[in-house]
């Protein structure tokens, strides 16, 4: 697919998240507070809620349950020792207005000194399909001839190093999952994509290069979602082009 969809309709998403390893020289029993100052403007304490994400072994990107947590009443902001993670809170409402968020967070951090720098960059998007399998609407479904027939409950997992960030790929098949009231049983599929560089020799300390680093993770998250997708069903999403 050349040209991306800007937005689709159902866009099926769970979540989606970007998140910072930072360093700082601020001793970490403060840096809470210190960024909270920097914020509060915009943005006030929640409550902490325990929402994690993860399928098999613990996620390289994943949703911090310790230090400060943040929202905007769009956008949800959590602070841990060594990162900070923006996440929607209900309903995505598209890259534009949510890396306008982030940006405009981070550049506060920089420019303060509050953060010294950025190590590492990710990104990570959930979708959930309900009542489907998304193997049937792929372009290509990963098989394995069972003797027993088909199977449910799959999971298909890769990394693929691409570009100079790595790229990580869940695909979960058909999972159950329970409804209330408790005997009704509800099946679902997942796409997971989580894309992450690292920067361990030259840290990302200015907001161009952390802007124009992350939007192009962005771009290689959407390239592997609509690519791995058969043409007829993201025609069904009702794509929308820029």
């Amino acid at each position: 697919m050349e040209k991306l969809p800007a937005k689709i309709t159902p866009d099926n998403l769970k979540d989606a998240m970007v998140e910072f390893h930072y360093l700082s020289d601020i001793p970490q029993e403060i840096i809470a507070g210190q960024v909270y100052q920097i914020l509060q403007d915009k943005f006030k304490i929640m409550p902490r809620q325990l929402n994690a994400w993860q399928l098999g072994r613990e996620e390289p990107l994943r949703i911090e349950m310790s230090g400060l947590h943040l929202t905007d009443g769009c956008v949800k902001i959590q602070l841990s020792e060594q990162s900070i993670l923006f996440n929607i809170i209900q309903g995505y409402p598209g890259w534009t207005e949510m890396s306008g968020c982030v940006f405009e967070v981070m550049e506060r951090l920089l420019v303060s000194g509050c953060f010294k720098a950025v190590v590492r960059i990710g990104i990570r998007y959930i979708s959930e399909y309900p009542g489907m399998s998304i193997f049937e609407v792929l372009q290509s479904a990963p098989a394995l001839a069972l003797p027993f027939g088909k199977g449910h409950n799959t999971t298909y997992r890769t990394e693929i190093s691409y570009e100079n960030c790595s790229v990580l790929l869940t695909l979960a098949d058909q999972m159950e999952k329970k409804e209330i009231p408790a005997s009704d049983l509800t099946s679902f599929s997942l796409v997971d994509i989580v894309v992450f560089q690292p920067f361990r020799d030259e840290p990302v300390s200015n907001l161009k290069r952390l802007s124009e680093t992350t939007n192009r993770l962005h771009d290689i998250e959407k390239k592997m979602f609509f690519g791995i997708l058969n043409p007829a069903f993201i025609h069904s999403l009702q794509p929308e082009f820029s």
